[in-house]
């Protein structure tokens, strides 16, 4: 038996970048680019172009700080919805009576951030209301003139199902989706793979996350 899970996003991307086709990564949640990130490190060997999205100020400037000397990345401080407009963003303030990691999360739904999920003591006092501009995938695609995405990673605190279904809703078919599934209701968890299966992906749930490969190339 293997000492150490085996990394099925690193194979995906190893099997892309051999076959020339990781040149275009979007993430949404990047945060600050660093803490919990599963595809740094491929951003960094492979240097493909990437969209890094992240809605909360000050996470977006640390964002763009380690990222500094990197061309191939662009930071785009918005969050990613269904439609362009504005959004009620629920973060949790910076205090020092919380964990460090605390920091990192950010919510549409304002009770997904309770104690009794992340097992923080009165974290729903340290809860601020935050309004964000909100883009559809594809707005922001066709704005840097994509027309395709080779991996689309999605960390968006519960409203990860949801938001894989708007993309393929818009007709966007990234090669590889990899996104946080674990906190989505079920019923969500559920619509969310029928619909990737109807799109022509298979998939593996990976710990926390899904990871999906589209069988059926354009």
């Amino acid at each position: 038996m293997p000492s150490a899970p085996i990394d099925l996003l690193a194979l995906a991307v190893r099997d892309r970048v051999g076959q020339a086709q990781f040149n275009h990564v979007v993430q949404i949640g990047a945060h600050d680019g660093i803490s919990n990130d599963p595809i740094r490190a491929h951003l960094l060997r492979h240097r493909p172009k990437a969209l890094l999205v992240e809605p909360r100020p000050d996470a977006h400037a640390r964002l763009q700080v380690n990222y500094e000397g990197q061309p191939n990345v662009t930071c785009v401080n918005c969050a990613v919805g269904a439609t362009d407009g504005t959004a009620v963003l629920y973060t949790v303030r910076d205090d020092p009576a919380l964990p460090s990691w605390a920091a990192e999360l950010a919510s549409f739904d304002r009770q997904h951030l309770s104690s009794r999920r992340f097992r923080i003591p009165r974290l729903e006092s340290y809860i601020l209301p935050l309004d964000v501009p909100v883009r559809s995938l594809r707005s922001l695609t066709s704005e840097h003139g994509w027309d395709r995405i080779d991996l689309l990673q999605i960390d968006t605190e519960g409203f990860d199902c949801r938001l894989v279904m708007h993309v393929l809703e818009d007709e966007l078919r990234p090669t590889i989706i990899n996104y946080e599934s674990i906190h989505a209701p079920l019923p969500e968890q559920r619509a969310c793979k029928e619909a990737l299966i109807a799109c022509g992906y298979r998939f593996a749930d990976t710990g926390w996350d899904t990871l999906a490969i589209r069988e059926i190339q354009d």
